[in-house]
């Protein structure tokens, strides 16, 4: 059996008390894409590893559209581009002075405890989802399953947006709002009412179906909001909202299961849309998360989910999923305390590094503190620690890896964040 690869993020405390800021190193570009430029090849299959595409999001400049640029506008003001890391730094080349926020993809997520038992027991008596649309965003929706049909056998589906899909024409004006463009210039986004899945679904001759390869989808939705399969299911399991409409979109292109985020900010304002359109409250579950970013709502496509809901969005409400990360055999958080003056080092294990190694580490320091931050690999040192308001980076034939610490344009750190991020892809 192969051992795992061994990393040494060594943190360095200087002081707990504030001193002034170093002098950033010179700039060569503020187009936020410093991280896929110190990862070179190792960039796309970093950050996207199944697809090959990676999303960027980025504020469009006022008074400038997402056609005027060339790209999809998935919000007001958010501009979208999705391609490989050289057509990113080839677009930020031709726009100088847009700032890219890119992520890697988010994982699916399901509280393991929902299988388990009985949401009826946790639903207060008489409130089922009835006039309430139930959102999913997700790996698409077996829309076959007897929990997604009603009494008379019909689609418990009012919208269903497949970004796997062509454009099916049907409903041209949603679907040239919603629609994404691939690197090759592609265009996806079929729009399906109730009706029309109904009609497939008696006539498979008039079409494909919305599918979910993948099967997650179909397993939240089920858990937020199956019927039990049209009351055949004696032992009672149904889902939170058993009298819902569902709204879902599919978010995954084939059968993999990375789902990028400027795609869920699409799925979240045509969810958003529907329930406007039909006049009806929306709850939209996102059972997916990441361990990259702070955490705090600070990163463009969190503060463009978050401007869906609020007191000027009435019956507009996100629901996020805790996850089933970070198990006693699977951790994926560490806290520890660096004293003034000294070292600390702390050992990452990548158990596949040797084949498929990515590792991707954000630190959020305790406000006030100064941290340096630095990185050993198995052969010794690879970048010696480094303080606030700096970036080091270390290629070679076998690795690529860097370290930010603290918010620029440059680095992936979002402003008011006191925190690092430190990469490494390679074998």
């Amino acid at each position: 059996m192969q051992k795992p690869s061994a990393l040494l993020l060594v943190l360095a405390a200087t002081s707990f008390f504030a001193r002034p800021a170093l002098a950033e190193p010179p700039r060569a570009s503020s187009d936020g894409l410093a991280m896929l430029r110190l990862l070179r090849g190792d960039a796309d299959r970093a950050f996207a590893p199944t697809s090959g595409h990676i999303g960027a999001l980025f504020e469009l400049p006022p008074g400038v559209r997402g056609s005027d640029l060339g790209v999809d506008e998935v919000s007001p003001g958010i501009g979208r581009i999705r391609g490989t890391s050289a057509q990113l730094q080839g677009f930020a080349q031709t726009h100088p002075g847009l700032r890219l926020e890119v992520a890697p993809p988010l994982r699916l997520l399901n509280d393991r405890v929902g299988r388990y038992t009985r949401s009826a027991s946790a639903r207060v008596d008489g409130i089922d989802g009835t006039g309430v649309y139930t959102g999913i965003a997700d790996t698409g929706l077996d829309v076959t399953h007897p929990d997604f049909l009603d009494e008379n056998g019909k689609s418990r589906v009012a919208w269903l947006l497949d970004l796997s899909q062509k454009p099916r024409g049907v409903y041209p004006d949603v679907e040239k709002a919603f629609q994404i463009t691939l690197s090759t210039g592609e265009v996806r986004g079929a729009v399906f009412a109730g009706t029309d899945i109904d009609a497939i679904i008696a006539d498979p001759k008039k079409g494909p179906l919305p599918q979910d390869l993948n099967g997650h989808g179909t397993h939240v939705a089920s858990i937020a909001a199956g019927n039990g399969g049209l009351g055949t299911n004696k032992t009672g399991y149904v889902g939170m909202a058993p009298k819902s409409k569902l709204v879902v979109v599919r978010l995954t292109r084939g059968t993999y299961s990375g789902i990028e985020t400027d795609d869920l900010v699409t799925a979240a304002r045509f969810i958003f849309d529907r329930a406007d359109a039909d006049k009806k409250a929306a709850v939209v579950n996102m059972s997916l998360g990441t361990d990259f970013g702070p955490h705090d709502g600070s990163l463009l496509w969190e503060r463009t989910l978050a401007a869906n809901v609020g007191p000027d969005k009435p019956g507009h409400v996100i629901v996020a999923a805790a996850g089933n990360s970070g198990s006693i055999d699977d951790p994926i958080h560490q806290s520890v305390y660096v004293s003034p003056g000294t070292k600390m080092r702390v050992p990452l294990f990548a158990p596949d590094a040797a084949a498929n190694g990515r590792v991707q580490i954000w630190i959020t320091k305790r406000k006030g503190a100064n941290l340096d931050v630095g990185l050993e690999g198995p052969d010794g040192e690879w970048i010696a620690p480094i303080g606030p308001n700096s970036e080091q980076g270390k290629n070679t034939d076998g690795y690529n890896a860097g370290i930010f610490q603290g918010a620029s344009d440059r680095s992936p750190i979002p402003e008011g964040s006191n925190g690092a991020v430190v990469v490494w892809s390679g074998a």
